[in-house]
């Protein structure tokens, strides 16, 4: 591939990960890739993955542009 075709499918990458329906997951945390977002029910479940802003003091190991996406590991009660 030449790098304008590398440059352009990057692009590509980063706009469709950057929508309101779709995340693009760059975190070892659950396995790395893209995931449609979802509005969460009134009652998270456990094991559940959910999409959290990048906290301040992550920043400087994780880019504050894409999301972390965890799973639920406790509910209330």
């Amino acid at each position: 591939m030449t790098r304008s075709t590398l440059a352009l499918a990057g692009c590509l990458v980063a706009g469709i990960g950057s929508t309101h329906w779709l995340c693009l997951n760059t975190s070892p945390s659950v396995p790395r890739g893209f995931y449609w977002k979802m509005a969460v029910p009134p009652q998270a479940q456990r094991g559940m993955l959910v999409v959290l802003p990048t906290p301040a003091a992550v920043q400087p190991w994780h880019t504050a542009w894409a999301p972390l996406l965890k799973p639920v590991a406790a509910i209330a009660g």
